[in-house]
């Protein structure tokens, strides 16, 4: 946005400034007399001098979290304004940025009564003795817990039931809250390994961020039921002696109809020694993609 781009532009009543844009050159509003509403957004960093000057018609601005400065006469002889909202972002404030605007009799500032006075006592702003409502804005965010579900298949969606988030302030009160954050990524985990889920809460017009690692598989077939397929080689034993699956073949069905033969990754129980005599059962279990499935068999243990 090129200084003076809309200089004496008096048909603009309304703006919205695009993200892409980080400073409001010098002028680039100078007496448009016709704005009424402008929206700055979070990417803006420097608002320069005279950018709004004389803008007679604007009734209220809000300056968001990401500026650090206002030039000079930024907001000079804005005689319909009479709310302004500003965060302790800003760092500097040039002389006369708000003289000579006779309404301006609401101001909030995001931020603690210490960060106001640093930043505009003795300013020559305009602002010094103006009546300030204080907001304190977060300071920070972490994770209190966890949510409930951390692994995931290609394909899902995070779920952020059971997730508590808590908010640090400026001041260093806190509070825990399970809504009002946001998260990304919102749509499906494509890609199999860690994923980030990144966290932001926005408060008083201020964003703050945190993250954590889930845990994504890659997709596959789920299984639906596991059976024998071939028996091991010994079913007899004596007391005292450990089962042994050599021979056995297990079948792995999936519930898209295919199935699969395994000699090994599945489990067994008893691991131990058999030592009551009898019909003794061998529970075996298979684990895939999160899904476990069971079956069994009975060998006889002599005593």
């Amino acid at each position: 946005m090129e200084a003076g781009a809309f200089a004496y532009c008096s048909s603009i009543t309304g703006v919205t400034i695009p993200s892409s844009v980080t400073t409001i050159e010098e002028a680039t509003f100078f007496s448009c007399k016709g704005l009424t509403n402008v929206l700055i957004p979070d990417s803006v960093n420097r608002i320069e001098d005279t950018a709004f000057y004389s803008c007679t018609s604007l009734p209220s601005v809000t300056i968001p979290g990401s500026v650090t400065s206002i030039g000079e006469d930024a907001f000079s002889l804005c005689k319909s304004l009479t709310n302004l909202t500003l965060a302790n972002s800003v760092r500097s404030i040039g002389l006369r940025a708000f003289w000579y605007d006779p309404n301006l009799n609401d101001v909030t500032f995001i931020g603690t009564q210490a960060e106001w006075n640093a930043l505009v006592t003795n300013s020559d702003s305009g602002l010094e003795n103006k009546t300030v409502q204080f907001k304190i804005p977060p300071k920070s965010i972490s994770i209190k817990k966890l949510p409930s579900k951390m692994t995931y298949t290609v394909g899902e969606k995070f779920d952020p039931a059971g997730m508590i988030v808590k908010v640090t302030y400026a001041d260093g009160s806190t509070k825990e809250i399970t809504s009002g954050y946001t998260y990304t990524p919102t749509g499906a985990m494509n890609t199999a390994g860690q994923q980030t889920i990144a966290v932001a809460y926005k408060e008083n017009g201020v964003t703050q961020g945190t993250g954590f690692k889930v845990t994504v598989n890659p997709a596959g077939k789920t299984v639906s039921s596991i059976t024998i397929k071939k028996l091991p080689s010994k079913m007899t034993y004596t007391a005292g002696q450990k089962f042994d699956p050599t021979g056995m073949i297990v079948k792995v069905n999936y519930d898209d109809g295919t199935s699969k033969e395994i000699t090994s990754g599945y489990t067994y129980t008893p691991t131990g020694a058999m030592n009551t005599a009898g019909q003794q059962t061998i529970a075996i279990a298979y684990k895939e993609n999160g899904v476990t499935k069971g079956t069994g068999f009975k060998v006889t243990v002599n005593g």
